[in-house]
């Protein structure tokens, strides 16, 4: 969960190199941005290149809600969408 108006962008790349046959690129980013009332969105998408084929291996939308106002309850739990 993120505190309202914060934003938070990751960035990863992976590659397995095989000693026979195509390495296998994997390239992932993430985005999400603390919304007021306890909510939180996301959006993540990940890339893969394999084999001389590059795709879009899963694309994903998340939603959160904590159960409680920032520093209320210890680890502040949340419902996940």
């Amino acid at each position: 969960m993120l505190s309202p108006f914060s934003f938070e962008l990751e960035a990863g790349y992976e590659s397995d190199i095989f000693r026979h046959g195509s390495p296998a690129q994997l390239f992932r980013q993430e985005i999400e941005v603390g919304l007021p009332s306890r909510f939180t969105v996301g959006m993540q998408n990940h890339v893969e290149h394999f084999a001389g084929d590059t795709r879009d291996q899963t694309f994903t939308l998340e939603g959160r809600y904590a159960l409680a106002n920032w520093n209320k309850i210890p680890l502040n739990p949340a419902i996940s969408a």
